[in-house]
């Protein structure tokens, strides 16, 4: 209903302009509607183009609440986006502060995302911006990518079967939630420093369900509890697995040193399976209720994370590493 309100004030407003009529008060009204507007997922783009209008209506922006508008605009706008997309690329491509996300996916299949160089973006806060995202894709490959000063590197609502080598990123490798499975991440560089927490921020603050920021760090991986991610799209799913990547953290202060964090080379490390099937990552057989600050603890031997098998190889996805 807010959205059809929305375009209605946007109509009153061009017709009475183009009649000649004063449009002060209409304009006040629709600036206030669009505000008030909250994209559902899906009408992004509906939500975009009509902010356009809004600033076509409204003739420039003079107007202090139209300037509001120009600034939810450029923090809504992504930079690449794959809908409804298959056998599709992005390569080679430097992206400097996009508005939220810089490449993000919402039904895509089959992708090749690769050699790009994404760094900032306008909008990291609340209600899920500033990520380098795969929403729903699968069978995808994302290669020797750098990032820095992004939120997160994700995967979510039920992405599965792709594979993230050989990217290095200051961010974390972030299973978001919605059942996201088989997934595989192996020769990567990732590095979190201090700065790169929830609770470091000034604007717009708090995470994809709105919640405000916890006092927790962002490790090198995050992973999705179901009473966490509840909130916008449920538990992590099974057989995430990670090899051979290169994982620090630093912690304490941002003159801290960098440690290491989940670093054995041979090792297979399989998120959210105990026993040949999924398992809700425990402490104690009690199911963590967040990932914040349940990060250190040791989920091998039934508790969530299959860590059994080695393997001498570099690659798990190539039999031969460049």
């Amino acid at each position: 209903m807010l959205s059809s309100n929305t375009v209605t004030a946007c109509l009153t407003v061009l017709s009475r302009r183009a009649a000649h009529q004063p449009v002060d008060d209409d304009l006040a009204v629709l600036v206030d509607r669009y505000q008030r507007l909250v994209p559902a997922p899906g009408l992004t783009v509906f939500s975009v183009r009509l902010g356009l209008s809004v600033l076509d209506a409204a003739e420039g922006t003079e107007h202090p609440g139209v300037r509001d508008v120009a600034a939810t605009l450029i923090q809504r706008a992504h930079g690449i986006v794959f809908k409804w997309a298959v056998n599709g690329f992005v390569r080679g491509v430097h992206g400097e502060m996009v508005g939220s996300h810089p490449i993000v996916t919402e039904e895509a299949k089959n992708l090749t995302v690769t050699g790009n160089h994404l760094e900032g973006s306008w909008n990291k806060g609340k209600g899920g911006n500033g990520y380098f995202r795969g929403s729903r894709v699968w069978d995808s490959l994302y290669a020797g990518n750098t990032t820095r000063d992004l939120r997160h590197f994700t995967f979510q609502w039920s992405a599965s079967g792709n594979v993230v080598i050989g990217n290095s990123f200051d961010s974390d490798l972030n299973l978001h939630g919605g059942w996201e499975r088989n997934n595989l991440f192996e020769p990567n560089h990732v590095s979190t420093p201090y700065a790169h927490r929830p609770a470091n921020c000034k604007d717009n603050c708090g995470d994809e369900g709105n919640s405000g920021p916890d006092n927790s760090n962002w490790f090198p991986i995050w992973w999705a509890a179901g009473l966490k991610a509840v909130k916008w799209s449920g538990s992590s799913g099974p057989n995430n697995v990670f090899f051979n990547n290169t994982l620090k953290k630093q912690l304490g202060t941002i003159y801290s040193p960098y440690s290491d964090y989940c670093n054995d080379p041979n090792r297979v490390f399989r998120f959210g399976v105990s026993g040949g099937s999924f398992h809700h990552l425990d402490v104690g057989g009690a199911p963590i209720s967040d990932w914040a600050h349940n990060e250190q603890h040791n989920y091998s031997g039934a508790h969530g994370i299959d860590s059994t098998q080695t393997d001498g190889a570099e690659s798990l996805f190539l039999s031969t590493v460049p």
